[in-house]
């Protein structure tokens, strides 16, 4: 029998509603994903937590390629509107919160430089995804009209 520690923690995971979860994947896809969680300083689990909310969601909208043309299909493109609507509100969030580190920083320090980084690779990311749904909505009017 395991030890009254190991029980405990099983009865804790159970109450809370965790379960364990195995599947296989490229071992160079799994070294990957773990070196980039360890950059961010995140848990492998709770990035997997996210994109598995976000799929169920709707907001990852990408589905596996099709064997005919090896290219991705999509969903309809309102969930993909939707997708874009919900990144570029979720992007603008992240970015407030690392203007408000720039805020409370000194210049020189490494968080600062770090946010300020931040800060700008999410507002290029805002540009593209509003741009990528104006061009959506643009060829949506243009498909009416013929």
């Amino acid at each position: 029998m395991g030890s009254a520690k190991t029980e405990a923690q099983m009865r804790y995971q159970r109450k809370i509603g965790l379960v364990a979860r195995s599947f296989k994947i490229k071992a160079t896809c799994a070294e990957s994903f773990k070196k980039a969680c360890e950059e961010q300083n995140e848990g492998q689990a709770a990035v997997i937590t996210r994109l598995m909310q976000a799929y169920v969601s709707g907001e990852l909208v990408e589905a596996k390629s099709t064997k005919k043309n090896k290219e991705p299909s999509y969903v309809r493109k309102d969930s993909r509107k939707k997708a874009v609507t919900n990144m570029i509100a979720q992007a603008e969030a992240i970015k407030a919160a690392e203007e408000n580190i720039l805020d409370n920083q000194p210049d020189e320090s490494e968080q600062y430089a770090r946010a300020e980084a931040v800060s700008q690779a999410l507002e290029e990311a805002i540009e593209k995804l509003q741009e990528a749904l104006e061009a959506y909505e643009e060829e949506k009017k243009s498909n009416v009209k013929s």
